[in-house]
């Protein structure tokens, strides 16, 4: 023996990630009809964890083919974070409506101003 330690493994929290996936969309024939709306996104409110105008979709005309947002984004869960603490106080609540996810469909109208859709 050469009365070197052996070497130990430094003991690294947790990192982990939610991630949003966003793919295809058929938009309701009123709204393909309704000539204020042009191009249309999709804004994620993720239980207060990111401002959802951090998580948006690309703009798709609302005549596309295929309305495929190809939308995937992570949003980083550190073990002792803010956004840990977040999720585990919406997983818990008793309030069912506190751990819901909202996707919302947004256009820009013709006057330039944004509106939900959906």
């Amino acid at each position: 023996a050469t009365g070197q330690a052996a070497p130990t493994a430094a003991t690294q929290p947790v990192s982990t990630a939610l991630r949003v996936d966003i793919g295809a969309m058929t938009l309701a024939p009123t709204i393909k009809r309704d000539l204020d709306v042009a191009d249309v996104w999709v804004e994620v409110d993720l239980v207060g964890l990111t401002d959802p105008s951090q998580m948006k979709t690309k703009r798709l005309h609302k005549s596309s083919v295929n309305l495929n947002f190809g939308y995937a984004q992570s949003v980083p869960v550190d073990a002792g974070s803010r956004e840990e603490e977040v999720l585990r106080q919406v997983m818990g609540s008793q309030q069912e409506q506190d751990s819901d996810v909202y996707f919302i469909v947004k256009t820009q109208s013709a006057r330039g101003q944004e509106r939900e859709i959906g």
